[in-house]
């Protein structure tokens, strides 16, 4: 997916080959509690979509829709 807004101050997040930009307030905020992870879901509804999640993800199977950490 690529967005027409500038991502100029935002930090560059990378996971699981997925490339994800956020402010750096949040960013640090938010990797206090857990390392990030950014995958793209796709349920067997058909529904799909960006997941961000943050902490553990031993066991996570992002193909079956589930949100786990």
């Amino acid at each position: 997916m690529t967005l027409e807004e500038s991502v100029e101050g935002l930090d560059r997040i990378e996971s699981n080959g997925i490339t994800a930009y956020m402010e750096s307030s949040l960013r640090e905020y938010v990797s206090g509690l857990g390392r990030i992870h950014v995958d793209y879901i796709q349920q067997e509804s058909g529904n799909s979509g960006y997941v961000v999640t943050v902490g553990a993800h031993d066991g996570c199977d992002s193909t079956d829709g589930s949100f786990c950490c």
